[in-house]
């Protein structure tokens, strides 16, 4: 397991990269591709195997999050399946990749405290996929 320290609005966060021989520096981040307002934290990788997890350990608490999905690479569909630290708030996004990287963008809700997120990419090798949480402004 290897991992990188980012310094974003909300302080330090600590990413694990849960994967097989990549590293976050093998996957350049286009800091405007998936930058939201009110970002906490983001991840990047190239998918090397058939359903992998990135595990974003970055403390939230409950309430509403945006998350913003990029995936760039050859034109397919897939899901990617998150969850919190904890199993009890887990959703899916669909995600469709293709070469112009659109962003997909969807909103999840924690019902307490998670140590963390997890997102496995399902059949997503090859792509480069990028994930932001940000907390959702107040009206």
């Amino acid at each position: 397991m290897r991992t990188t320290t980012i310094f974003s609005g909300a302080g330090l966060a600590i990413l694990s990269l849960v994967l097989s021989g990549c590293s976050a520096n093998e996957a350049p981040v286009s800091a405007d591709a998936v930058h939201q307002e009110n970002e906490l934290a983001s991840i990047s990788s190239v998918v090397t195997q058939q359903n992998q997890e990135l595990s974003l350990g970055f403390p939230l608490d409950g309430g509403q999050y945006s998350l913003a999905l990029q995936c760039s690479g050859k034109h397919s569909s897939s899901t990617v399946t998150w969850s919190s630290s904890h199993g009890s708030d887990q959703g899916t996004v669909d995600l469709t990749c293709a070469p112009e990287a659109r962003v997909v963008h969807q909103e999840m809700t924690l019902d307490g405290y998670s140590a963390s997120l997890s997102f496995i990419a399902h059949d997503l090798q090859g792509q480069t996929l990028h994930v932001s949480v940000a907390a959702v402004a107040d009206a």
